[in-house]
């Protein structure tokens, strides 16, 4: 651990947060993401760092990193997230470390109930570099802003890629592969 971070301090932080767990949730929406964006995955690893210089020890540090590959714009899929609320439920978690909000969900609605549920469960939630208490109005509008921000550039993006594919369609380009058992000479 870098010693220059060490030993630092937040008010939100208190003994009780420090007892239980600091979660570092990991997730990239894709495989290939995962195979070819390495420096990501080892980035996200690397908050369990910041969760120790906040003073969780080690064995009170958890790295759930089970939702690599999978999409953030549905949490249906994803069994690490469902199992990381169920924690929260329980009591267990006192801090939550991600990169950044999209990597908690890509839906404002599916963040909502994850930040009412860290409100009503004591749980902070450590994300852009920056602490934010779930149940103090300022941090909760502030984090909501954000999600809806998360979910406007998912949106955006897919609305590009849409109108990217319907172009190389007009230009006869091939944008999807033909089902299987078509015979393209008929």
């Amino acid at each position: 651990m870098n010693r220059e971070i060490a030993n630092r301090t937040h008010p939100a932080i208190t003994g009780d947060h420090l007892r239980r767990l600091a979660v570092v949730y990991l997730r990239q929406s894709t495989p290939e993401q995962v195979q070819k964006n390495t420096g990501s995955a080892q980035f996200q690893r690397s908050l369990a760092e910041v969760a120790q210089s906040y003073g969780w020890p080690d064995p009170q540090i958890k790295i759930i990193d089970e939702d690599l590959g999978r999409s953030g714009s549905s949490s249906q899929q994803r069994l690490a997230w469902q199992s990381l609320q169920r924690m929260i439920e329980a009591e267990q978690v006192g801090a939550v470390f991600v990169a950044n909000i999209s990597r908690l969900s890509r839906q404002v609605i599916d963040f909502e109930l994850f930040r009412l549920r860290a409100a009503l469960h004591n749980v902070l939630l450590y994300m852009d570099g920056h602490f934010f208490n779930p149940a103090d109005s300022k941090d909760a509008i502030l984090a909501q802003m954000t999600a809806m921000f998360a979910q406007f550039e998912n949106r955006k993006r897919a609305e590009i890629m849409r109108h990217a594919r319907f172009a190389k369609a007009k230009r006869g380009e091939a944008v999807s592969q033909l089902p299987l058992g078509l015979d393209k000479r008929s």
